[in-house]
């Protein structure tokens, strides 16, 4: 089998593949979807070339029964990954930071202590836990607006408890939290960072929970570094 016949059984199994698991309808582009899809639309040049080949192949007469192009090593290599990529879907639990590697803190903890964490480790959000449920998130705002309202300039004997009216998931202006289930796929987790981001809001910081409500313990975090790690074929 030879690159060009390989290249269209290839194109073939990609659209069986996203019809079956995007639920496409067999009118409507599997590259249209793909290209504009969060995950994959970094590569929507690629895609759409190979739909232009896999046209070029299919639809057009061959010359002495020879294929008019011979698609490259590099584009069947791509079409593997794709059709890989697409049938392995990450979910959460694939990207998510364990509870047991999470640094968080109780609201009886001192504040202080956990300041010099996050400097020392370059931390941006500190989960507020009690009994592993998530209370708060601690951050950089937290501490500006405590020292805005309360006039106080040392947290030397500051609880997190103290804090807890500016610890709050909710109201705030330029950054908000979610909440997902270890089975929640990570394009679509994506596409929440994405809708936050065109509201002039940026998600912080997304807990994982059994079935992706706050009430419940969590299992674990996703960042956007963690995102962005997995979003690339």
């Amino acid at each position: 089998m030879n690159n060009s016949e390989h290249f269209i059984e290839l194109y073939k199994e990609l659209e069986n593949t996203v019809r079956e698991i995007y639920k496409i309808n067999d009118g409507d582009s599997i590259s249209h979807y793909l290209a504009n899809n969060s995950k994959y639309k970094r590569n929507s040049n690629e895609i759409k070339y190979c739909q232009r080949v896999r046209n070029l192949l299919q639809h057009n007469t061959k010359i002495n029964n020879e294929f008019s192009v011979v698609p490259s090593d590099d584009m069947i290599f791509f079409l593997k990954k794709l059709i890989k990529d697409i049938s392995n879907r990450l979910q959460a639990k694939d990207v998510s930071i364990n509870l047991n590697s999470i640094y968080f803190k109780a609201m009886g903890d001192r504040v202080d202590q956990a300041m010099i964490r996050m400097k020392r480790d370059n931390y941006t959000h500190i989960p507020i836990l009690e009994e592993n449920v998530v209370k708060g998130v601690f951050d950089e705002n937290a501490v500006f607006n405590y020292i805005a309202d309360e006039e106080i300039i040392t947290f030397e004997h500051t609880k997190f408890i103290d804090l807890e009216q500016y610890l709050s998931l909710d109201n705030r202006e330029t950054v908000t939290f979610d909440f997902v289930s270890p089975n929640d796929y990570v394009e679509d987790i994506l596409k929440k960072f994405e809708c936050n981001l065109s509201k002039g809001v940026r998600l912080g910081m997304i807990f994982v929970t059994p079935s992706g409500k706050r009430t419940e313990k969590i299992t674990g975090i996703i960042t956007p570094w963690d995102i962005l790690g997995s979003s690339s074929l």
